[in-house]
């Protein structure tokens, strides 16, 4: 029997509302990926990554098309259920970072934890080890407000792997840290490719473009236009 794979989209388009009509960001998107297989979004600002990267986390439907996450059919599951399969599957590292405000860096971590049901000590520690992971970890019990950006990035990173997701969003995972900081990243996603994880990652950054252990490639190249395999 053939494997389950990871994300599917079939026929996938979106469209924004824009002043003068609908805005086509994505049109006719078919995709497979495999588990442990790595794809690049690369284009412009504004040329749709962030919302292709979206639609396959279940973050935004599509307008047209179906989505699959592992067997389910997310594009077309009642918001509860799409929230159960995030928390399951998906780990997703924001551009913006979307770190709660007021909140330490390791609760930042621990809040992706919660859906699991572990003993507050086991989820401290989980937490704790994903923000050494990532060279955080004697800033754990700072709040997170009085993080640099690129200390910001880094607890939002690990709070995206802390749970072991099979599916990872990466959405410019190197582009508020400094080279080796980068690297550390790239080595930790590495990692999760080589635990059969998915890793689909927007960048422009050079080092991750010419990456090896990337398998696949889609380049937007203008607004509502995808070039790709």
């Amino acid at each position: 029997m053939a494997a389950t794979k990871t994300l599917r989209m079939r026929s996938v388009g979106k469209a924004f509302r824009g002043p003068d009509g609908p805005v086509v960001v994505l049109k006719n998107l078919n995709l497979e990926l495999e588990p442990g297989e790595v794809l690049l979004v690369t284009g412009p600002p504004g040329s749709g990554k962030s919302t292709l990267l979206s639609i396959g986390a279940s973050l935004l439907r599509p307008t047209t098309g179906e989505v699959f996450v592992q067997s389910h059919r997310v594009s077309h599951l009642p918001e509860h259920r799409l929230a159960s399969i995030r928390q399951q599957h998906v780990g997703f590292l924001f551009q913006d970072f979307q770190l709660v405000r007021g909140v330490s860096a390791v609760d930042n971590v621990k809040i992706t934890l919660v859906p699991l049901g572990l003993m507050p000590t086991e989820a401290h520690r989980r937490a704790l080890a994903a923000l050494d992971a990532v060279d955080m970890g004697h800033r754990a019990s700072q709040v997170v407000n009085y993080l640099s950006g690129g200390e910001q990035q880094r607890v939002a990173f690990a709070r995206s792997l802390v749970h072991n997701p099979t599916l990872v969003f990466a959405d410019e995972p190197t582009a508020s840290v400094d080279q080796n900081t980068g690297n550390k990243m790239i080595q930790l996603l590495v990692e999760h490719k080589s635990r059969g994880a998915t890793l689909i990652i927007a960048s422009h950054d050079p080092v991750m473009i010419n990456a090896p252990f990337v398998d696949r490639r889609l380049s937007f190249e203008t607004i509502g236009l995808l070039v790709g395999p």
